[in-house]
């Protein structure tokens, strides 16, 4: 991932993150933790590799835990987030 991406990645988890939970510029409230879901589009290892170092980083930037959930398909991303089992989703394209 380059650093452009990477930085575009954490302002819009950062964006949310503040809608979310209703935080604002005067009263910040970030959640204890984040999760993010990701459908493989490439190795699903190579995924959960790179998802762990996107965890890492977003957690450095953001101060709180970052979880990385890999789905096996489209479905189960979806059904992951009914179950709130992650908080954010992202499709490499």
């Amino acid at each position: 991932m380059t650093r452009r991406r990477f930085f575009a990645l954490v302002s819009i988890v950062s964006s949310l993150i503040f809608s979310v939970s209703g935080a604002s510029a005067e009263n910040p409230k970030p959640p204890k933790s984040i999760s993010i879901g990701f459908i493989p589009g490439e190795n699903p290892e190579t995924l959960r590799e790179n998802g762990a170092e996107i965890g890492r980083m977003l957690k450095d930037k953001l101060g709180i835990p970052v979880e990385i959930y890999v789905s096996k398909d489209y479905n189960g991303l979806i059904d992951a987030m009914k179950e709130k089992k992650i908080d954010f989703a992202f499709s490499r394209r």
